[in-house]
């Protein structure tokens, strides 16, 4: 991709999305061969009502890791906005956050609104390691088939995105709403995440 730095700056939104679920191999070699399993299918269709309806800008551009069930993520998502761009890293695949974000400074600054799909532990890395620190503290977990928005300073270009720099905006789950799932506002995902951490707890007890 190449980068475009004469074009008049916007503000930008980075979407984070870790794929829908998938039924691991025991060899992990093998698990980027994995699709999506129903419920994947159905935490992704979720998940695009859920933005759809919220009024959020759609992705202009789409960055998704290359395993199977990344890219079948990536194409439901697509539909938010069929005209967006879309590129898929087979490097991704199970990347720390060092190339995640060497693939956002690539970027061309004429895309406004970019969606990053992937897996964790990775992908959620690489959402907190873009917010500001005080901000990490309201995401105690990213369920599979969800997305965490991000906001960053207007004129910011994506070659010059630093970490510790965006404003959390929301983290949106696959609808229909039950406990773990709707639309969470910022303001009350500290309860959402205090529920990730009831659930965990109950599991190792």
């Amino acid at each position: 991709m190449i980068r475009n730095e004469l074009k008049k700056p916007v503000k930008k939104t980075l979407y984070c999305v870790r794929s829908g679920h998938y039924l691991p191999k025991p060899d992990a070699g093998q698990d980027a061969l994995q699709p999506l399993s129903e419920q994947g299918v159905r935490e992704v269709k979720g998940l695009l009502a859920t933005l759809k309806k919220e009024g959020l800008a759609p992705p202009d551009f789409i960055v998704c890791a290359g395993s199977a069930h990344a890219r079948e993520t990536a194409d439901i998502l697509r539909q938010w906005n069929p005209r967006a761009d879309m590129v898929a890293y087979d490097s991704l695949s199970a990347a720390g956050e060092a190339k995640w974000f060497s693939v956002m400074r690539s970027l061309d600054n004429a895309y406004a609104a970019v969606m990053f799909v992937g897996d964790n532990p990775g992908i959620e890395r690489f959402m907190k390691l873009n917010l500001k620190p005080a901000e990490r503290e309201q995401i105690y977990a990213v369920r599979s088939g969800s997305c965490a928005a991000l906001n960053l300073d207007e004129g910011t270009s994506w070659v010059h995105v630093l970490e510790n720099s965006a404003d959390f905006k929301g983290l949106f789950l696959p609808a229909p709403a039950d406990e773990r799932s709707g639309v969470h506002a910022p303001s009350i995902v500290p309860q959402i995440a205090r529920s990730f951490k009831t659930l965990k707890d109950e599991q190792t007890q």
